[in-house]
């Protein structure tokens, strides 16, 4: 018998009702909000208007202006090569560019950058609807690895044994508090010719954690003068040829590789089931979906 893939499992959780229909892609959260508001949305037949309304996708039925919803796990996986001078953001008051220009229009009300490169900073930025993905990879504790191609005004050629590279390596103090920066992996580049003011050196670091402007801030901890700023892998994840302002979407074997970089497939069911447990015995809850949420969580025991 084969097992259901991880995104139907996902697909039959219970969840928030407001958030089956965004992973539906019925709209932005105001048009869910609206469409609730307005009586179009019936759970079982009666009108549900409750955001918070827990619905079993196994066994509800839910219509939007009388036609049903599917369940289904979160859609929209993509890569985006992100330039200079665009902001990771999906919009800003100013009018600046924002990364919202470069992604497709219908995917715009649902996804959200993960993590931040700065306005300056080009590269490698994921976009997903996946909370789950998204929690994972910009989580401290998960540590997972991210690599930047730095270039450098030196003085001269770097060696990879420098003082100052090594003590991007072993870590650092930046006067945030968090204390020293974890252990780092260097790798030393290609220089070019020498000039008036020295070289342009490449330098490849690799940081697994995500505190604010961290490259940026690790170089100039250590003096080095940094010109340009480049993500070129995210756990494992190369941006590879990927041009300058596209996009691709990933593949699920690249999406399984994220999260096995990130602590494992298994653990959005592990915390999902944790929190439909805590929901289940929080003396808050409606004593009807307790009840009928402890047997839905006794019936499928050990299936995720």
């Amino acid at each position: 018998m084969t097992s259901p893939s991880p995104d139907a499992m996902r697909a039959a959780l219970p969840r928030r009702l407001d958030k089956l229909l965004a992973d539906a892609r019925l709209g932005s959260r105001r048009v869910i909000e609206a469409a609730l508001a307005a009586g179009r949305v019936t759970l079982n037949g009666l009108p549900a208007r409750l955001p918070w309304t827990l619905v079993f996708p196994e066994e509800d039925e839910v219509r939007v202006d009388g036609a049903r919803v599917e369940a289904a796990a979160p859609a929209w996986y993509l890569m985006l090569h992100k330039p200079c001078g665009v902001l990771t953001t999906l919009s800003d008051p100013s009018g600046r560019p924002t990364v919202a220009e470069l992604l497709p229009a219908e995917a715009r009300p649902v996804v959200g950058p993960v993590g931040r490169l700065d306005n300056m900073t080009s590269g490698l930025l994921l976009v997903t609807d996946d909370g789950d993905l998204h929690f994972l990879l910009t989580h401290p504790r998960h540590h997972v690895a991210k690599r930047y191609r730095l270039t450098l005004q030196v003085p001269a050629p770097l060696a990879s044994a420098d003082p100052r590279l090594e003590q991007l390596r072993s870590g650092l103090l930046l006067g945030d508090g968090l204390g020293p920066t974890r252990p780092a992996r260097v790798e030393v580049g290609a220089a070019g010719p020498p000039g008036a003011g020295g070289v342009a050196q490449e330098v490849r670091l690799t940081i697994t954690e995500g505190r604010n402007r961290q490259v940026r801030r690790m170089a100039r901890a250590v003096g080095l003068h940094l010109t340009a700023l480049h993500r070129e892998a995210v756990g494992g994840l190369e941006l590879g040829g990927l041009a300058e302002g596209a996009l691709r979407a990933l593949t699920p074997g690249e999406v399984r590789d994220l999260y096995a970089a990130s602590g494992g497939e298994d653990l959005p069911q592990r915390r999902a089931l944790a929190a439909l447990a805590a929901r289940a015995s929080d003396p808050r809850t409606d004593p009807s979906e307790a009840a009928r949420l402890r047997r839905w969580l006794m019936s499928r025991g050990g299936a995720y």
